[in-house]
């Protein structure tokens, strides 16, 4: 039985709306949050592929692998931060660097001098 379709399938014949659902094995909706979808969204216009493609790489990947990666980027805390800025100027005006040392007891002789 063919239904009236609505939304970004409309323009299709009833023969693709065929083929498309013949290679199509289920459908899965998900809630993500609106900012999150947007921006995948974004990114994956950007790159030319269907969105649908990149979570499907995803769930292969998780099927494949069994096991998901979560990479969170590091943000130290604001003193963390400052004494990194600090270490970054000095480094870049070669100021407070001490020299590659051979051996531990070399650096404690430096470092207690």
């Amino acid at each position: 039985h063919f239904r009236k379709i609505i939304g970004p399938l409309a323009d299709l014949t009833r023969n693709d709306c065929c083929i498309y659902y013949r290679y199509m094995k289920t459908l899965i909706n998900i809630k993500a949050d609106v900012d999150v979808k947007k921006r995948a969204q974004k990114i994956a216009k950007d790159l030319g592929i269907p969105l649908s493609t990149i979570i499907n790489a995803y769930l292969k990947q998780l099927g494949r692998e069994q096991r998901i990666n979560f990479v969170v980027p590091l943000r130290p805390n604001k003193e963390t931060a400052k004494l990194l800025r600090r270490a970054s100027k000095d480094y870049s005006e070669k100021k407070n660097i001490s020299h590659a040392f051979s051996t531990v007891k070399e650096m404690d002789i430096y470092l207690n001098s």
